[in-house]
């Protein structure tokens, strides 16, 4: 896509190879959306197949956006979590979406204890308890706290 933008550029406006190049970016912002979306709905299926509830925090993609750039939108979100909804109820699964604002990666997992000083730097990936001493690794943590808040949610705990 980069090396088409370069090509297009290069043409004089409205001319036959303008148009051809033209023609050749949009078919492949298509190929690459195609395969997103491809992408998207096999990855949801093997979810929704798997897993009976899917529990899934609520993210900040502008504030996301404005920290790591248009990268952020590629990955296409908002559209995963459409394609996520739209298989669930068709299989009789159940989506979960926890608050954003709910510190997931500051909670210990195994005692509860919220370690603050861990805040929003990302720089950190793994941190070591102050009360029971258990070492977390940033994700998996994470990924533990939301599942445990979606059940609770539910009123399964």
């Amino acid at each position: 896509i980069k090396k088409l933008h370069k090509q297009l550029s290069r043409k004089i406006k409205g001319s036959k190879h303008w148009i051809e190049t033209l023609h050749k970016l949009q078919r492949s912002y298509k190929h690459n959306a195609d395969q997103r979306k491809d992408f998207h709905f096999k990855l949801a299926l093997k979810l929704v197949r798997t897993y009976d509830i899917i529990c899934l925090e609520t993210l900040n993609i502008k504030g996301m956006c404005r920290r790591w750039g248009r990268k952020v939108h590629d990955l296409g979100f908002s559209m995963f979590t459409n394609i996520l909804n739209h298989l669930a109820a068709k299989y009789h699964r159940t989506v979960v979406y926890i608050n954003r604002w709910y510190a997931s990666s500051q909670i210990c997992n195994e005692c509860g204890y919220r370690y603050k000083e861990l805040k929003n730097h990302l720089e950190v990936r793994e941190w070591t308890c102050p009360h029971c001493g258990h070492h977390h690794n940033r994700d998996i943590n994470a990924a533990k706290n939301i599942e445990v808040e979606g059940c609770r949610e539910l009123g399964l705990i």
